[in-house]
């Protein structure tokens, strides 16, 4: 059976301290996409979704572990097909995570 959920990305702000020294995603939005089948996300796919969003070139990708108690050791690189595999199985798990792209600003 298919487990779909709807990928989450948050874009415009930036990772920072907050007043106590904790790491958040700061002043950004949250972009939402159509509904995909977890077995079928692929790094590609998540490449696509970041081009769609204004951000063509990235230097690295991360999802945030749902259970993490904070960002500094809770995000996840994406690099290789593994790096998605435990993605799936926390999608699969928690229902959803968020993905964010370090890049560079244009100016």
């Amino acid at each position: 059976m298919a487990t779909f959920v709807v990928p989450v990305l948050n874009v415009g702000g930036m990772l920072g301290p907050d007043k106590n020294g904790v790491i958040k995603y700061i002043d950004g939005q949250v972009q939402t996409f159509d509904t995909v089948d977890v077995d079928m996300i692929c790094i590609p796919d998540l490449e696509g979704m970041a081009k769609s969003l204004g951000y063509p070139k990235y230097t690295a990708m991360h999802w945030l572990h749902p259970t993490a108690t904070n960002m500094e050791f809770g995000l996840r690189e994406i690099k290789t097909d593994s790096d998605v595999n435990q993605l799936r199985i926390s999608l699969v798990e928690n229902g959803c995570v968020d993905f964010h792209y370090e890049h560079f600003l244009a100016l």
